[in-house]
């Protein structure tokens, strides 16, 4: 497991949303170029539902989150649906 992943996974109680799914995304894409969205709600819509368990919007926050990894520079919004990794 890569130091950045590692480093996420021993401070995970005190990340917020956006960390806990930039630290999915890591974890089961970072060998991928593009991954998608069905792919990523199936990896992280019921992690994410336990860590935040009142959350009835999981999808939505999701979508929103990846906005915000977007906005942030770490991830790319390639087409709809489909996600990559910035150079």
């Amino acid at each position: 497991m890569n130091s950045t992943v590692l480093n996420h996974y021993l401070t995970r109680d005190k990340l917020t949303w956006n960390h806990h799914l930039y630290d999915m995304l890591l974890y089961h894409f970072r060998d991928r170029l593009t991954f998608t969205l069905a792919e990523i709600n199936q990896v992280a819509g019921g992690a994410l539902s336990y860590y935040y368990p009142n959350n009835n919007t999981i999808t939505y926050s999701i979508q929103r989150t990846l906005q915000n990894l977007r906005d942030d520079g770490k991830i790319e919004f390639i087409k709809s649906g489909v996600y990559g990794w910035t150079d």
